[in-house]
Order: C-alpha cells, then sequence, then structure tokens
C-alpha cells in the first residue's frame, strides 16, 4: 500500500546494529526496481536490485577474525576481517513473510517518453540499473 512511481527510491531500515553500534541501523535507500504496478501487475509489491555487499580484508572490517558466520548463502570467511553492509545482508538474508521497515517512497519520477516509436538508450552503473528493470517490466 505504497504507491510509487517508475524512478524512485524507497528507504529499508535494517535492525542494526550498524557500523557505529546504533539500533536500528539508519535508512538505507534502494531505487525501485518494479514498475508502479509491481512485478505481479497488483501495485501491492516493490521489488529491488540488492548487491550483497562483502569486503575481506578491507578497511572498515565490522567483523574481526572468527566472527563471521555463514550468509544464507552459506558464504563465510571466519579466517579473515569482514566488512558486511548492514542493510544488503539484511536484505539478501531475508525469506519470504519477514517483516521489513520501509519509508518512502522518495525522489523524482524518470518516466519513459509517451511517444511509443522514441529511442531510447539506457545506460546505467551500479543501482542505476534499477529503474532499468521497471522500465522493461
Amino acid at each position: 500500500k505504497v504507491p510509487y512511481i517508475e524512478g524512485q527510491s524507497i528507504g529499508v531500515i535494517a535492525p542494526g546494529p550498524d557500523k557505529k553500534g546504533e539500533q536500528p541501523a539508519k535508512i538505507r535507500l534502494y531505487s525501485i526496481a518494479s514498475s508502479a504496478v509491481g512485478d505481479d501487475q497488483t501495485s501491492k509489491t516493490v521489488s529491488l536490485c540488492v548487491k550483497r555487499v562483502v569486503e575481506v580484508d578491507g578497511k572498515f572490517a565490522n567483523r574481526q577474525k572468527g566472527e563471521d558466520k555463514p550468509d544464507k548463502a552459506g558464504t563465510a570467511y571466519p579466517d579473515n576481517q569482514v566488512y558486511r553492509g548492514v542493510c544488503s545482508n539484511h536484505i539478501c538474508d531475508m525469506t519470504p513473510g519477514d517483516e521489513v521497515l520501509i519509508t518512502g517512497p522518495t525522489g523524482a519520477e524518470m518516466l519513459l517518453p509517451k511517444d511509443p516509436e522514441a529511442n531510447i538508450i539506457m545506460l546505467a552503473t551500479g543501482t542505476g540499473i534499477a529503474p532499468m528493470r521497471s522500465y522493461l517490466r
């Protein structure tokens, strides 16, 4: 029951702790990847494109050696210092039926031209791919 338009973002709030130890974590915005009617055409769903953030032996570890546990995909690095993105890992480890705190939608829409004959060139990197998915849907 959160109406949105292609190109907008939705905020997700992970339960935490965030990298500063705060709970819940701060809002993380994700570009919406579904059309305004949702992937099931009922206007009751929203889809996101989320890449799990995991950095091994990097500068900003939030898990010391021995602390990293397997994620839903079964990946773990117990012999390394690991940084796991708080919200991306929260989302990627969810299962159907889990509750999630959301905010929004927010931001300006990015609508396709009304002319069905218009040439459209889509270029995107990172999270910029989400609106492109919504256009193709």
